[in-house]
């Protein structure tokens, strides 16, 4: 194997794994290949924080128009509000599309107070009966690495370096149909994915701490006392 390099990039990236695959002979496709999926298993299963689009998508719902075009990078919703005329802002609560059609929400008109989507289009209910500002967090997908600049890297590869590399190894010996090997780095992945994604929802979550008369709090993590 050759001496370990710092990955910062898609270059180093390829580098590592061909180390690690102890296979110099590997065609640039071919690790093309095994990031791009290594990237699908991202859309499907990482949820981390770096990856949030806050405020990315935003706007004024004109009245009577209860439809707009989900982002090209959108993954999943973290929350979607609307202000009413006041200011006053109310988060939507989403409901799948059959119980939404079922309930008649696109059928008449008011303030938005649920969505569905449905085909890559939001639907808001009650249609809007009046121009609204509205506001969507979600989840979109990291840069697609490729081996030119500007999109060598992003900002998953450079805070997360293993967690790439593992999911382009396990998809590299999934591909040569070496089961030991990708069992392996099938389960550094997971345990990586894991912390990564833990450590999100304990920095998300803990640091209001829970305001209590007297004792401590157990919140899983630490214990904290008020």
């Amino acid at each position: 194997m050759a001496n370990p390099v710092q990955i910062i990039d898609y270059s180093t990236l390829s580098d590592s794994v061909s180390s690690y695959l102890e296979n110099e002979d590997l065609l640039s496709s071919d690790i093309s290949l095994f990031v791009q999926l290594a990237e699908a298993d991202f859309r499907k299963d990482v949820r981390l924080d770096l990856m949030i689009k806050s405020s990315a998508l935003g706007g004024t719902l004109a009245s009577g128009v209860a439809e707009f075009a989900e982002p090209t990078d959108f993954i999943e919703t973290v929350v979607f509000t609307v202000e009413n005329t006041s200011g006053r802002s109310r988060v939507l609560e989403y409901m799948d599309p059959r119980s939404f059609y079922e309930a008649g929400r696109n059928t008449v008109s008011g303030f938005p107070m649920v969505y569905t989507r449905l085909g890559g289009v939001f639907q808001l209910g009650p249609i809007p009966d009046a121009a609204y500002v509205y506001s969507l967090v979600y989840y979109g997908n990291v840069l697609a690495l490729v081996p030119s600049v500007p999109t060598s890297s992003n900002a998953l590869l450079l805070k997360e370096p293993n967690l790439y590399l593992y999911a382009v190894l396990k998809k590299a010996t999934e591909f040569f149909s070496d089961d030991g090997a990708t069992q392996k780095w099938s389960s550094f992945y997971e345990a990586t994915k894991a912390a990564l994604q833990s450590a999100d929802a304990r920095a998300r979550y803990r640091p209001g701490l829970r305001e209590r008369k007297s004792g401590a709090v157990d919140d899983g993590a630490f214990i904290h006392y008020s």
